[in-house]
């Protein structure tokens, strides 16, 4: 789901466009608007707007905003450049930004802190577009296609006269306004051209097409449109170097969970659990035996180890109706002392450490219990795993493992205020963020895997016996076969490892495979009778009753969390007052 979230994220600009009412300034009117343009031979507009503004009302300022687009030609871009405005002769704060995915670049002229009194003022704004003349179909001339007057102005204005010089002489001149009303284009020598209106509406452009005899100039182009841009950018050489990046990103995260996969050590057939480093002579716990072969507790781990310490007649099970049940502990602190870490963490986790009682009642508070000792022995087996030396972190393979969980917030939320414009200062297209998608994406199977951890020296050597120990409990071929004739007293010892592999049927199977008949059920279960009937009934109580504690538990958290109140041509732009 992360990775289509996070997908759908980089190209959403494409899908969503900028949309707003006309308004229309009731307060502010421009009575003069005089545009200056000279286009040199190289294709480059060189501009110089003024603007004689009155306002009835205070003011910061003006805004000015360019539509880098071209609906006639939407691989080319005209992004004005070297933007100047001055008020009454004197300089004033300019702020430039990028609006609506990039497609607008705005010029806010004024002090945000600071309002001029109502007036009369006189803007004068200078700015520099490059490429702006295209094909004309003749190869020996170019074509320029403008809105001299811009189509967003909020103002209503009063008049306007537009002068353009061309590089070479000018042919084919005509203007037209967005509404209808009269323009006149008249041509001045040989290569200037003045467009003069009367009064405009405001949200009314006057557009000029002229043709001038010189070869079309190059200009830059690029292979998709406009809406585009917020998702690719505006380089087809940083759009590369972005992709080349995000493959080296992927694999890199490959390489890393390649490292961190251990080589299989085999899983030569073992007929007891491995040793325990950390204790000379005593064997693994059906959990630390799991934990060795997995890197991590089992899913059965409240059951196989509660049954465990049954067997080793450290609690007392005493079973109830509805599948509830007590545990009561005994008081042989010998024993208790030389227990493993993770069997001794469930014991302290439900109060029967040395003595004590738990009723699993399948209530709420059994619930909360279990789910504290499931965290303890999660926590126990990684820190005998660490002390033992059987399981060693891997802070390289750790690193990677972070790095891959970090990039999935990154992407999704950097992503997020990218695709709306807030973060185009610092990421300028959802695509920057692609590596770090490339390497999120990649690095899944590090997310899923046991990687900032390994196995080595004396854990290689358990995680061999306890594959292979798993081997013996859950295989029925003739190889693997356990000879209980001599030691069927262990049939009843190894259901708490068979119960923690997930194998205690196929285990009771292989007992009356060898010997013919189903096993006595273990007194430690206090059932009685037969393994085939009454010690799969106890091991189902026992499920269920921790199951439906749990799911009480996670019933009342989920309730405490939740609360209520449930054309074509460019020049397009505009501009007004703030």
């Amino acid at each position: 789901m992360a990775v289509i979230v996070a997908g759908l994220i980089l190209i959403s600009p494409v899908f969503f466009t900028g949309s707003g009412d006309r308004t229309v300034e009731a307060d502010s009117r421009i009575d003069d608007l005089r545009t200056s343009m000279t286009i040199d031979d190289h294709g480059t507009l060189h501009a110089t707007e003024t603007a004689v503004v009155e306002s009835r009302v205070e003011r910061h300022g003006i805004f000015r905003y360019w539509d880098v687009s071209d609906a006639a030609n939407p691989h080319v871009r005209y992004i004005p450049r070297d933007v100047t405005i001055t008020r009454d002769g004197q300089s004033i704060p300019v702020k430039m930004s990028w609006e609506q995915g990039r497609s607008l670049r705005l010029a806010k002229a004024g002090d945000p802190d600071k309002t001029i009194p109502p007036g009369r003022y006189t803007y004068v704004l200078t700015y520099e577009v490059p490429g702006v003349l295209g094909s004309s179909g003749d190869p020996g001339s170019s074509r320029f296609l403008w809105r001299v007057v811009a189509n967003g102005w909020q103002l209503p204005i009063g008049q306007t006269e537009s002068t353009v010089t061309f590089p070479a002489a000018v042919s084919n001149a005509a203007c037209e306004s967005d509404s209808g009303l009269t323009c006149s284009a008249s041509v001045t020598g040989q290569n200037r051209v003045t467009v003069s209106t009367g009064s405009l509406p405001a949200w009314t452009g006057v557009s000029l097409r002229a043709d001038t005899a010189i070869r079309p100039p190059d200009r830059d182009t690029l292979p998709w449109s406009a809406k585009w841009d917020q998702v690719l950018g505006r380089s087809v050489w940083q759009l590369v170097a972005v992709a080349i990046v995000t493959v080296a990103a992927a694999a890199a995260a490959l390489i890393f969970f390649r490292k961190s996969r251990e080589e299989d050590p085999g899983a030569p057939v073992m007929y007891e659990p491995p040793l325990d480093p950390s204790t000379p002579g005593r064997l693994m716990s059906p959990e630390q035996t799991y934990f060795i072969e997995y890197e991590e507790i089992s899913d059965h781990a409240l059951q196989s180890t509660l049954f465990y310490l049954a067997e080793r007649k450290l609690v007392l099970i005493q079973w109830h109706d509805n599948s509830a049940f007590t545990v009561l502990g005994g008081n042989d602190m010998n024993a208790w002392n030389a227990l493993d870490p993770i069997s001794a963490a469930l014991a302290r986790a439900i109060g029967v450490y040395g003595g004590g009682r738990f009723d699993a009642d399948r209530s709420e508070r059994a619930g909360k219990t279990f789910k504290n000792a499931q965290s303890e022995m999660r926590k126990a087996a990684g820190e005998w795993g660490a002390t033992s030396h059987t399981v060693v972190r891997s802070p390289g393979e750790a690193t990677a493992r972070l790095a891959a969980i970090l990039c999935w917030p990154f992407v999704i939320f950097v992503g997020l205020f990218t695709a709306t414009g807030n973060l185009n200062s610092f990421v300028p297209y959802t695509f920057a963020l692609l590596p770090f998608y490339g390497y999120a994406v990649a690095g899944l199977p590090l997310i899923g895997s046991n990687a900032q951890t390994r196995r080595v020296g004396v854990g290689r050597e358990a995680w061999a016996r306890a594959a292979g120990f798993e081997r013996m409990l859950s295989t029925d071929s003739a190889k693997d076969r356990f000879d209980f004739s001599s030691r069927a007293e262990l049939f009843t010892e190894y259901i708490p490892y068979a119960i923690a592999f997930d194998c205690a049927d196929k285990w009771a199977r292989k007992f009356r495979n060898a010997t013919g008949r189903d096993a006595v059920t273990p007194l430690w279960l206090g059932t009685g009778g037969l393994w085939g009937v009454q010690g799969v009934g106890a091991m189902n109580a026992m499920s269920t009753s921790i199951s439906a504690s749990l799911s009480a538990y996670s019933t009342s958290r989920s309730r405490s969390s939740s609360g209520g109140f449930g054309g074509g041509g460019g020049g397009g732009g505009g501009g007004g007052t703030w």
